[in-house]
């Protein structure tokens, strides 16, 4: 008996047609979508974040209506402490501006910028920060207010220290943080230094910026005519030089 002749597709002549087995078009979607949208709750989850900055503290690095990107992963996490091994994660630096849990409403997220680190030796003199005995350069600091309060000088705005501070020197695992609006903030002067547990992450990226006609403080029916007044502006109010500059 001859051998079968086989055809350039591998198969013999006389076989039945093969047919791949059919999946429905709309099946086709629904696993596309679904991978897309395990996808992005992922990232979301464990890798990025998105915050919109409420309030002036962070002026002018950051300001009332920038919407960032802010990086989870950046510094990894304490549960897992192993996955330092895998992953470049690195230690929270001065300068970085961060993320973190407020200390005394933990469902409330802050953003400032990291001025000191454990062991470090932080005072503030007349408005000017030392670290280490060595005056800090702060070219991204503003000053809105010419007056200078005390140490003990309750007239301050939140009853705290504002312009004159300590000398402290910062426990290890904690972080001193400040906005950058330094006369406008509510930070480490006020609430004393942050613990690593408490930071969510790096901001990383402006993706998106805009001009709001209210506070954040709002009641809901004002908050409501803001959006639609923002809806209507939308162009003419968007800040399109500051759409991905980073955060610095």
């Amino acid at each position: 008996m001859s051998e079968p002749r086989y055809s350039d597709m591998g198969k013999p002549e006389n076989s039945e047609a093969y047919e791949p087995p059919r999946v429905s078009l709309l099946r086709e979607y629904y696993e596309t979508v679904l991978v897309c949208v395990l996808f992005i709750l992922y990232t979301w989850t464990f890798v990025v974040m998105q915050s919109k900055i409420p309030t002036a503290s962070m002026q002018n690095t950051l300001l009332i209506g920038d919407r960032i990107i802010v990086n989870k992963f950046a510094y990894g996490t304490e549960t897992w402490p192993w996955l330092k091994m895998l992953f470049p994660y690195r230690d929270i630096r001065r300068g970085d501006v961060v993320v973190f849990k407020s200390l005394e409403d933990p469902e409330k997220d802050f953003i400032k910028r990291v001025i000191a680190v454990g062991g470090d030796r932080l005072e503030m003199v007349d408005k000017r920060t030392y670290l280490n005995g060595a005056p800090l350069d702060e070219p991204y600091v503003q000053f809105g207010d010419s007056r200078v309060y005390g140490v003990r000088d309750l007239r301050s705005p939140y009853g705290h220290p504002r312009d004159n501070f300590g000398p402290i020197v910062i426990p290890d695992g904690h972080y001193f943080v400040m906005g950058d609006n330094r006369d406008n903030s509510n930070d480490s002067r006020a609430f004393g230094p942050v613990e690593r547990r408490y930071v969510k992450g790096k901001a990383v990226l402006i993706f998106w910026s805009m001009e709001q006609p209210g506070e954040w403080s709002d009641p809901l029916g004002k908050k409501a005519w803001n959006v639609l007044k923002s809806a209507a502006n939308f162009f003419r109010w968007t800040r399109w030089d500051r759409i991905f500059r980073p955060v610095e």
